[in-house]
C-alpha cells in the first residue's frame, strides 16, 4: 500500500515519512472534524479512508482507540481508569454533573500518580523555558503530565522570571519520583542536585539559596539527586536518562549516550540482530514465553515493504 503525502506517512527512507507520528495526519483531522461535526457515519469514515489511503476499520479504530475524539471539547472530563476510580473518581463525577456542568468519562489521562483526575480545559500548552548563555546556570524542571498536574509548570513560569539573564530553565521527562515532584534540580560541580516539593510561593528562596550557593541551607534541599532514596536502590537501563535533559534535544540526548544502541544495531545488521537476540533467550513476557526471535525472524521474512505490528498494550 502507497501512503499519501498528505499526512506525512510515507515509507521509510522517503522524505515525508515521519516516524515520531505515525498516522497523525488523520488523526489530527478527526480531531478538527469531531467536535464541529460529530462522530463521522460509514459514508465519512469511507471518504477519510481514501483521503488518507487506510482502510475504514482503520479510521474506526482511531475513533475507538482515543475516546477523547468523541467527547464535547467543551465538556468536563474526570478520568475513570482504575487509579482514578480508587482515588473517589465517582465522587467527582457525581458532584460535577450535580453542578449542572455537562460532564464526561474518560479512561486515563496518564496521571495516575495525581488522581482523580478532572480536566476543565481542553487547551493543549507549550512547556515554559529559558535559554541562557554559556556559563549561566542550568535548571531543570520537569514537564511530565504527571509533573504538571503537581505544578510543575506554575514553578517554571515563577523562574523564568527570576532566574539571572544567563540561567537556563529547562524542561525535562520525570525521575518517577512524584512524592517529590515538583522538583528543580540543578547542575552543580558536585553533579546534579534537588529541591522538592517546591511550592510557587518558594521559588524566591531557593532561587536566593542558589545564588548565594548555601544549597544546604534550604529546607526544600534534597542533595544529590543520584544519592536519593529511590535512585539510589535501583539500577536503571532504558529509563537511567530520565530527567536528565529534554526529551526532544537530540543533541543533548547524545551528549547523554542515547542512540548508542541503535547505531550498534545498524553495524550489526539484520542478521547479527536476530542472532543476538536469540543468543540472548529473550522471550515474551506473557504465560507462554514465546521465543522473541521467532517473532522478529518472521517479519523479517517477509518481502513487502510494508508491515504491521499489532501490540497489546492495555495492560500499560
Amino acid at each position: 500500500m502507497a501512503f499519501s503525502k498528505k499526512d506525512g506517512r510515507e515509507l521509510q527512507g522517503h522524505p515525508d515519512w515521519d516516524p515520531g507520528r505515525p498516522g497523525h495526519g488523520l488523526l489530527e483531522a478527526l480531531r478538527q472534524e469531531i467536535p464541529s461535526k460529530g462522530v463521522p457515519d460509514a459514508a465519512r469514515i469511507r471518504e477519510l479512508a481514501d483521503e488518507y489511503d487506510t482502510t475504514p476499520a482503520k479510521v474506526r479504530g482511531v475513533i475507538g482507540y482515543y475516546s477523547d475524539l468523541a467527547k464535547d471539547a467543551a465538556s468536563v472530563k474526570v478520568c475513570m481508569g482504575e487509579a482514578c476510580r480508587s482515588r473517589g473518581s465517582a465522587g467527582v463525577l457525581a458532584a460535577s454533573r450535580d453542578q449542572g456542568k455537562k460532564t464526561e468519562v474518560i479512561h486515563c489521562t496518564g496521571r495516575c500518580a495525581c488522581g482523580p483526575i478532572k480536566i476543565d480545559s481542553s487547551e493543549i500548552f507549550t512547556p515554559v523555558t529559558k535559554a541562557g548563555a554559556a556559563g549561566g546556570r542550568r535548571i531543570y524542571i520537569s514537564a511530565d503530565t504527571a509533573s504538571v498536574e503537581l505544578g510543575s509548570e506554575r514553578l517554571a513560569r515563577r523562574l523564568v522570571e527570576m532566574v539571572g539573564e544567563a540561567d537556563s530553565v529547562v524542561r525535562t521527562g520525570s525521575r518517577g519520583l512524584f512524592h517529590l515532584e515538583p522538583m528543580v534540580e540543578l547542575d552543580t560541580d558536585e553533579g546534579r542536585v534537588a529541591f522538592g516539593p517546591v511550592e510557587a510561593d518558594e521559588v524566591e528562596s531557593v532561587v536566593a539559596a542558589i545564588a548565594s550557593g548555601d544549597l544546604a541551607g534550604h529546607e526544600r534541599y534534597l542533595g544529590p539527586v543520584a544519592e536519593l532514596g529511590l535512585m539510589k536502590s535501583q539500577t536503571r537501563f532504558v529509563m537511567r536518562r530520565l530527567g536528565e535533559c529534554s526529551p526532544t534535544d537530540l543533541s543533548a540526548m547524545r551528549q547523554l549516550g542515547a542512540y548508542v544502541g541503535f547505531a550498534k544495531a545498524r553495524e550489526l545488521g539484520s542478521a547479527g540482530i536476530l542472532d543476538a537476540m536469540e543468543q540472548a533467550a529473550l522471550r515474551g513476557r506473557g504465560g507462554a514465553g514465546f521465543p522473541a526471535h521467532f517473532k522478529w525472524r518472521a517479519a523479517a521474512r517477509e518481502i513487502s515493504r510494508v508491515k504491521y505490528v499489532v501490540a497489546n498494550a492495555d495492560e500499560g
